[in-house]
């Protein structure tokens, strides 16, 4: 089964259950705030996008949006900062889903949200990322614009919207991972660790010493490192 056919497949099976459920009692609340939950992070993200354009924060004693975030709202920083890069480019690029946009009809049915297929947050980040590379150059904006419009339709789920974005970029513009001779030396020692350890009794005990002396040598010297 598809990941488009199965996601509408759940949306019909809530669909029905809140048509037939009587409104206010606790299984329909509870159900009715998993429709809710996908579209409320949008409307945190505008109110935290108007306080940092506005920088209200100031007014409220806070030196800065991250104090604010942090302090009053609970919200890391890198919390916030995908929830404000969320909110700008469901603005440029899918307006529709704003809460703004929302008629009367949507706040007061409940069924609204399931038609409008709100991305949730994770999604409009992986999109997001997606656009940086179309304006960098590094993907071509027609792949990001099928792929976009494929999310936004909820036939991809955000694993596969990784992997097409990742596959799409060509690999000699892909970023590359900094090296970190450390930590590879690290786990390799580890392995040492656990074959010294693992050794027979009657294996070569000059060999077995030696390898030891050099393991200890080099915790040594990053130890020192770390130090520095």
């Amino acid at each position: 089964m598809s990941y488009e056919s199965s996601n509408r497949q759940i949306d019909e099976r809530v669909q029905a259950m809140l048509e037939v459920l009587e409104p206010g009692d606790l299984r329909y609340n509870t159900l009715k705030s998993t429709v809710d939950f996908q579209s409320a992070w949008l409307d945190l993200a505008e109110h935290l996008y108007e306080v940092d354009r506005t920088e209200s924060y100031r007014e409220w004693g806070y030196r800065s949006f991250a104090v604010y975030c942090t302090n009053e709202l609970r919200l890391t920083r890198t919390v916030a900062g995908k929830l404000l890069e969320g909110y700008q480019w469901v603005e440029n690029q899918a307006p529709e889903f704003l809460p703004g946009n929302r008629s009367e009809d949507d706040d007061e049915n409940p069924l609204a949200n399931l038609t409008r297929n709100v991305p949730d947050v994770d999604t409009v980040s992986v999109l997001a990322k997606a656009h940086r590379e179309v304006k960098e150059e590094r993907l071509p904006e027609a792949t990001y614009d099928e792929l976009k419009n494929a999310a936004l339709r909820g036939e991809r789920s955000l694993a596969e919207l990784r992997k097409d974005f990742r596959e799409a970029v060509p690999e000699h513009l892909r970023p590359q991972p900094e090296p970190r001779p450390l930590h590879h030396l690290r786990r390799a020692l580890t392995e040492v660790e656990k074959a010294l350890t693992q050794i027979s009794e009657d294996s070569d005990a000059g060999l077995l010493t030696e390898a030891s002396a050099l393991r200890d040598a080099i915790y040594a010297v990053l130890s020192a490192h770390d130090e520095d």
